[in-house]
């Protein structure tokens, strides 16, 4: 027969299994996603890292104290996925409300929010790369800082990396890819950064970039190299 304390217990292991449930069931793009899970229990909602990511939010102007979210795993767990679906979910709660800012001739056009989003491509592409187990693998870690005015407006973020793979540049397993910038320049997409960097579209011409594979399936080199540039 269970005791009471036994009955705690209980709880308190669902309770830490609950927050440990960082995989998301389904990747949608749509803002709509993200906001059905503002204000939410856990137990009002199903497991996902939109109701992990609004739990630390909720927290954060209730007890007016810093939240950390740590994203961990093996390779291939999704700690890539789900940091940016993290980032993208605050972006999105932190912006209801907010005007998006009036163009500037010669600035960076869109919110703050669709800046911090936007980083993102550009992170992947200079440290992310394909391993044996994993086709977009982060080969370095990071340390997010995002930034809340008193209201929950978001004010600023900054990203600090670390432990970068350096060995990668030049050489790679046979099944195994370099850093996807090398590829998404070679696609030949701007011709005028071929020209101002000396290189051709072939990436068998540089044997620091082709001991492995070239190509990915599942990725688009045009299409990261539009979303970095």
């Amino acid at each position: 027969m269970q005791t009471e304390e036994d009955k705690k217990n209980v709880v308190r292991l669902q309770d830490l299994v609950d927050k440990l449930q960082f995989k998301v069931k389904a990747y949608k793009r749509q803002a709509e996603e993200a906001v059905t899970y503002r204000g939410k229990k856990r137990i009002e909602a199903p497991p996902h890292i939109f109701s992990i990511s609004d739990n630390a939010y909720q927290f954060m102007l209730t007890d007016r104290e810093n939240q950390s979210v740590l994203i961990t795993g093996e390779s291939g767990a999704g700690k890539t996925v789900n940091t940016k679906r993290v980032i993208q979910y605050f972006a999105t709660i932190a912006a209801l409300g907010g005007k998006k800012a009036e163009p500037t001739p010669g600035k960076m056009q869109g919110s703050l929010e669709d800046q911090i989003v936007a980083a993102n491509p550009l992170l992947e592409a200079y440290g992310n790369a394909k391993t044996v187990r994993n086709d977009n693998s982060s080969r370095f870690g990071k340390f997010i800082r995002i930034h809340f005015g008193t209201t929950g407006k978001l004010s600023s973020a900054d990203i600090e990396t670390y432990l970068l793979e350096k060995s990668r540049v030049t050489f790679q397993l046979s099944a195994e890819r370099s850093y996807h910038i090398f590829y998404q320049l070679m696609t030949g997409h701007k011709p005028e950064l071929l020209e101002a960097l000396l290189i051709t579209t072939n990436p068998y011409d540089y044997p620091m970039v082709s001991q492995g594979e070239i190509t990915v399936k599942s990725i688009n080199d045009v299409e990261e190299f539009i979303a970095t540039d």
